[in-house]
């Protein structure tokens, strides 16, 4: 069993298997693989269970970066009985929106994101743009690896994007900034260590 296991209903976890997403590649292996880490880098960092489940499912309507669809939007119903119509909201907004929009300076008593399927504003609560921008911040630490130094003009976006995530000040949980924090000091030490290999 894994650490994080014992925190995820099996219901939950029994219609993540019929989405079949260990058929879908992801970055560093199975949609799947990633799906789960997410799940437990989120649970790591204290977050809400809806939070946890919704990184679980944080790409299950597809993404704008993540194109395969486990499921149809038209299919909201069904997934929302199976996670949970809080965790599914998340999910949904996570997999529809522009997901710069959860960091750009806005009113923050009434927050905004920018759904870029229906091309609108849609309002959020506080709590729930916490909760989007956290399970970012998890998509990003969970797809790390030292492989992407092959990629550098990649990764080197990714960097400016974490850094200017970062900027952000009170969007994102400490824990989740702590978390890009950490990642960006890795990818710094694993930086030299490839250049020497593949010099």
């Amino acid at each position: 069993m894994r650490s994080f296991d014992h925190l995820i209903e099996p219901r939950v976890l029994a219609f993540l298997e019929t989405l079949k997403s260990a058929e879908f590649e992801h970055l560093n292996g199975s949609a799947r693989d990633h799906l789960l880490g997410v799940h437990d880098i989120l649970a790591r960092w204290g977050c809400a269970p809806a939070t946890c489940v919704a990184g679980l499912f944080h790409n299950v309507y597809g993404t704008e970066s993540f194109k395969p669809k486990a499921v149809s939007l038209e299919q909201r119903h069904e997934v929302g009985g199976a996670i949970g119509t809080p965790a599914e909201a998340l999910a949904y907004w996570f997999c529809v929106s522009r997901r710069m929009s959860f960091f750009m300076r806005q009113d923050a008593a009434a927050p905004c994101i920018w759904d870029e399927v229906h091309r609108r504003r849609v309002a959020v609560s506080p709590e729930q743009l916490r909760a989007l921008a956290d399970i970012e911040a998890a998509n990003l630490v969970e797809q790390y690896s030292p492989q992407l130094h092959a990629y550098p003009e990649r990764l080197q976006q990714s960097v400016t994007m974490m850094r200017w995530m970062l900027e952000q000040a009170g969007v994102m949980s400490p824990p989740a900034a702590d978390g890009l924090r950490d990642l960006l000091q890795t990818i710094e030490r694993d930086r030299p260590a490839h250049a020497v290999a593949r010099a």
